[in-house]
């Protein structure tokens, strides 16, 4: 397992799950209708082609501290174990999970997740193409683009209003499972 953070706004871990517990997970969410993918306000519709289980589901955090857990209620207590996503104290964190599917092909223009407070890219396969890029600016000002290629079994975790977007895959089929969290204040 390893780690790495850039700029404390991009985590990049590797080997913290196993490939079967990734398989569970995205195998039990297919079982839902897929539809296209699209990202509000996208400034070039022409760059994102992916697909997206239909039917993402929301959590509470302190809805999965039950016994009887679906795999992705489970996928989710653990993601939240290995203290990828912070728990800050005094607040309430939504959790919303979806699987994502480019094909040869696809890919994402750069956008930023909008309502939440961050988000995580768990990948399935590793494959040609597809990488994760992210416009950063170091502690100096400087901006410039982080890239991260998919690998099996690696994670990504960004911070709210990081602009990122996914290149075109060259070759294979890159899954991934998508998390992404909101924090509220408890006592609103």
């Amino acid at each position: 397992m390893t780690r790495q953070v850039y700029f404390d706004r991009v985590l990049v871990c590797d080997d913290e799950f196993s490939l079967a517990e990734l398989e569970t997970v995205h195998n039990y969410m297919k079982e839902t209708k897929y539809e296209n993918g699209f990202i509000d306000g996208d400034p070039e519709p022409e760059k994102t082609k992916f697909k997206r289980y239909a039917d993402s589901k929301i959590w509470l955090l302190e809805n999965l501290e039950e016994d009887d857990l679906s795999p992705d209620q489970a996928f989710l207590k653990k993601l939240m174990s290995l203290n990828m996503i912070p728990i800050l104290a005094n607040h309430k964190i939504e959790l919303q999970i979806s699987g994502h599917v480019l094909e040869k092909g696809g890919g994402m223009a750069f956008h930023n997740d909008g309502i939440y407070s961050c988000a995580a890219t768990i990948y399935l396969d590793s494959v040609k193409g597809g990488e994760f890029e992210a416009r950063i600016s170091n502690d100096n000002g400087v901006d410039f683009i982080l890239s991260v290629s998919p690998r099996a079994n690696r994670a990504i975790v960004i911070k709210a209003g990081i602009e990122h977007r996914v290149k075109e895959v060259k070759e294979g089929v890159r899954r991934s499972i998508q998390v992404f969290a909101k924090y509220s204040k408890e006592d609103e």
